[in-house]
């Protein structure tokens, strides 16, 4: 615990990406040299330049008044979020704890994270679930330094290079503080779990040397959530917590008597059941007693920040921001599964035993324990050139992400020689097992993972380049090289795969980056002006080599002072995923048909004639493509009057090449068409295809299969966003500020492969589905030393149980639809006491509304990609400024 309150940070202003809201608002960025403050989304720098698609900001006032307690809260509320997470559903391995961000449903991997407007490290383990792909870890970002975050959507490429999709999210942190700020917060959950406390320390100083310092730090600590504290998860049996079988309508009996040794079990709420001919131990309770819905956190993170201006208006930066984590998480229960000889009767048995929390010592003994490190530094200078208006901006970067999973969980083989003894009398099943038992046969899996980005940055730009009728034309010009490194690392028993759960192998690889960029920004006319940008990267790894040119433009018409007509167009690339390209080799076997060997036979393709099993090789794909996108936007913003504002937007991006793995039914179907004289249908070519499938030249049956990810799959999106906001002074009140935005999925479809039919995920969802539509608008008070806000969000309609599982045209699983929209209602308060004490309190989710589940048959009894269990929350937080 010490080194997670010593957890701490430097950071300094990087003014060459650090971007700027675009209308300037109390508490917004001020440097040093104010003309170098940069848009995002561009890379000239402006105080009041608009841009020619949307763009989201996110205040740290605001934050604090709709009642979000960690960046990842207040990125999610935003409507365009409509995508799944996962991070929050037992089950989801590496994921829980992890906080992403799933812009209009594409996945996390399409949305680049900036933090001061540079590239953050990745999370380090690789993501099984979800789009799978690498993203950045939202929780390692310390909300007591954050200034204000700023979402462009759409493609940004041509500006920010890679992954920058389905949109940019650049998180801002404070340059400038004049006062030294204190503060501590209590929160917890109506319904129990996750009781948390935060204490927080910011402030800033002026050096000697005429240089600015600014310092931060912050400590979490959070208790986990279980599904024992939800009365929506609570009910969770197995109905096989521990039986012994001969056959499915043939079992062991143990009986009241026999089942009176478990009665402590789960809580103390196992019983005997008799269902049809099955005799067992039970509990309604099972997995909800260990599962956790989310992770057990503390970490401790801070924050430095110093600029020292030099003669001649030149300034020196550096930063360095750092996070220690530590993160508890479990699955569900350990489980026996497995055959075991009655020595008495001479009978094997077929035994199934849930291990309860109270035979490990308690729910953390068997939970996955994370403990973390990340540091971000920066070092660079910027100021005017010799002459002509031009500027320059260069510095050195590095992010690095490091992780340790430690997890106790049983040794097969040692588990299983132990239990052979012990339940040679088969009544032993049905005695529960010691916490020392359970350690005796168990071992520590460990699992080591890091990522690492560094960069070299520089960019030149003139804003006054020449005039023209509406402005002065600018011009700015970037090149930056750098490299990254992937490193995950099971022990050797897990790569051996001789815990419980399986096995994971070791993965290893760097690549190197190079890129250049221009950008081009032209006010033809006092009412028309445009912009223009290209840029190229470049990768190469192993002795592979790709690139990639993007470009994109924009227009914007001024037909009055209060109304902008604004549309833009570009495309954007998605360099193949660390883990796509370096996953460890994994070998296995599985029952297939050879579709060449049942055409050869002239068979039935379904005939088990021409099935066998055949060893499967799955890797990375370093032959992997970049995946593509282009985007385009049109809409309008409207300012009648300085009060309010009204914009609108729709948004069109059509993604190509998306990494898909094939199964080895995809792959052998090419093979066969190949050498039969017919084309692919799923991989690139023949020649690929048949490398793919290697077969004995004796018999010509199949001897491996080379498994792993191809660049196959198609998305396309359409979403219509809206937003307004109004000032309303009321003299005998106070002022009111009112906020509401919506987003509208219009159109989403995605097709798997070439062969694959295209699917209408508005009427087919697949992998949790996507909300159709999402509002929120808040109402502010502001009255003196108070301030109010009511913040609701509405989640519209979600894909069903029976429609997410069986399809629009199934009933097996009952009527197919779309479940009723899920509203929140968060309410918070402020008051400044005077002499720079402050109290503030927050209530989110009010009503305590839990997820919609109409018939929803099956594990957790919600869709958990899109919902979370837990409900009404509360925080009290006391500041102090000196």
């Amino acid at each position: 615990m010490g080194q997670l309150v010593a957890g701490l940070a430097v950071s300094f202003p990087v003014a060459a990406l650090a971007q700027a809201v675009p209308e300037k608002r109390d508490g917004a960025d001020t440097r040093e040299g104010g003309s170098d403050i940069v848009v995002t989304g561009s890379l000239l720098p402006g105080t009041d330049k608009e841009t020619a698609g949307p763009m989201v900001v996110i205040t740290a006032e605001d934050m604090q008044d709709k009642g979000f307690g960690e960046v990842s809260d207040a990125l999610r509320s935003q409507s365009f979020m409509t995508g799944a997470m996962r991070d929050s559903t037992p089950g989801t391995g590496n994921m829980q704890g992890v906080k992403q961000i799933n812009l209009f449903g594409l996945g996390a991997s399409y949305t680049k994270v900036l933090v001061n407007g540079r590239p953050t490290a990745n999370y380090p383990l690789n993501n099984n679930s979800g789009d799978a792909g690498n993203f950045a870890n939202l929780a390692n970002v310390p909300m007591a330094m954050v200034d204000r975050i700023e979402i462009l959507p759409g493609t940004q490429s041509a500006i920010y290079g890679a992954d920058a999709v389905a949109g940019v999210v650049n998180i801002i942190l404070k340059t400038s503080l004049d006062k030294t700020t204190v503060s501590l917060r209590g929160s917890g959950y109506s319904e129990g779990g996750g009781r948390g406390i935060r204490a927080q320390l910011t402030g800033g100083a002026t050096l000697p040397t005429g240089g600015t310092l600014t310092y931060g730090w912050e400590f979490n600590d959070r208790q986990a959530i279980l599904g024992i504290d939800r009365a929506r998860t609570a009910y969770s049996p197995f109905k096989d917590e521990a039986f012994a079988r001969l056959s499915s309508s043939s079992y062991y009996d143990p009986g009241t008597a026999g089942c009176a040794a478990m009665a402590g079990l789960f809580g103390g709420t196992m019983t005997y059941r008799a269902e049809g001919a099955a005799r067992y131990c039970g509990s309604d309770y099972t997995r909800s007693m260990l599962a956790t819905y989310d992770s057990a956190r503390r970490n401790g993170s801070g924050y430095l920040s110093l600029s020292q201006p030099l003669s001649g208006d030149h300034i020196l930066y550096a930063d360095l921001t750092g996070t220690l984590s530590r993160t508890v998480s479990n699955f569900g229960p350990v489980y026996v599964w497995q055959n075991f000889l009655d020595t008495g009767s001479g009978r094997t048995y077929l035994v199934s035993r849930e291990i309860a929390p109270e035979e490990m010592g308690g729910w953390t003994t068997s939970a996955a324990r994370q403990f973390g490190r990340q540091h971000d530094v920066a070092i660079g200078a910027r100021g005017p050139m010799a002459r002509g208006g031009w500027r320059y901006d260069f510095y050195g970067s590095r992010s690095d992400s490091r992780l340790k999973q430690k997890t106790l969980l049983p040794v097969q083989a040692t588990m299983t020689s132990y239990l052979a003894q012990r339940y040679g009398n088969i009544a032993q099943v049905f005695v529960p097992l010691t916490p020392e038992e359970y350690r005796g046969f168990s071992g520590t899996q460990t699992r080591l993972a890091s990522d690492r980005i560094q960069q070299i940055l520089g960019k030149v730009f003139n804003s006054k380049l020449l005039d023209l009728p509406g402005g002065s034309a600018g011009l700015a010009i970037q090149g930056e090289i750098g490299d990254e490194k992937w490193i995950d690392t099971p022990d050797a028993g897990y790569q051996a795969g001789l815990y419980f759960g399986g096995a994971q192998l070791a993965s290893l690889g760097s690549r190197r980056h190079a890129g250049v960029a221009g950008e081009l920004a032209l006010p033809v006319l006092p009412w028309l002006s445009g912009s223009f940008a290209a840029r190229y990267d470049g990768y190469g790894y192993v002795g592979k080599s790709i690139g990639r040119a993007t470009w994109k433009g924009g227009v914007e018409l001024h037909p009055a002072d209060s109304l902008v007509f604004r549309g833009g167009m570009g495309t954007a690339f998605r360099a193949p995923d660390m883990s796509y390209l370096f996953l460890g080799q994994s070998t296995g076997n599985s029952n297939n048909y050879d579709l060449y060997l049942c055409d050869q036979m002239g068979v039935s393709r379904t005939s088990n004639s021409c099935r066998y099993i055949m060893r499967n090789t799955s890797s990375g794909n370093l032959d992997l493509k970049p995946v593509t996108a282009r985007s385009w936007t049109v809409g309008a913003k409207w300012s009648p009057t300085k009060a309010l504002r009204l914009s609108a937007d729709f948004m069109n991006i059509a993604i190509r090449n998306e990494v898909r793995a094939l199964t080895v039914a995809n792959i052998l179907f090419d093979e066969a068409a190949c050498r039969e004289g017919r084309d692919v249908s799923y991989l690139s070519s023949c020649d690929y295809a048949r490398s793919l499938v290697k077969r004995d030249p004796a018999t010509g049956r199949v001897t491996d299969i080379t498994r792993g990810f191809f660049n196959v799959s198609t998305k396309q999106t359409q979403a219509l966003m809206i937003a307004a906001q109004y000032t309303l002074p009321a003299a005998s009140i106070g002022t009111f500020r009112l906020d509401a935005n919506y987003n509208r999925t219009l159109l989403f479809k995605s097709q798997a492969d070439s062969v694959s039919p295209i699917v209408d995920q508005l009427k087919n969802p697949n992998n949790g589905g996507i909300f159709k539509d999402i509002l929120n608008a808040s109402v502010t008070l502001d009255r003196g030393p108070f301030s109010g806000t009511v913040f609701v969000n509405r989640y519209g309609a979600s894909p069903n149980y029976a429609l997410l599982v069986g399809g629009p045209t199934s009933t097996s699983y009952g009527t197919p639809g779309w479940d009723s929209g899920w509203t929140l209602v968060n309410l918070s308060a402020r008051y400044d006491l005077g002499a720079g004490l402050n109290v503030s309190g927050v209530v989110n989710n009010v009503a305590n509304r839990m997820p919609p589940s109409n018939n929803w048959q099956g594990f957790p009894g919600y869709n958990a990609s899109l919902f979370n269990v837990y409900g009404r929350s509360f925080m009290l937080e006391v500041s102090k400024s000196f």
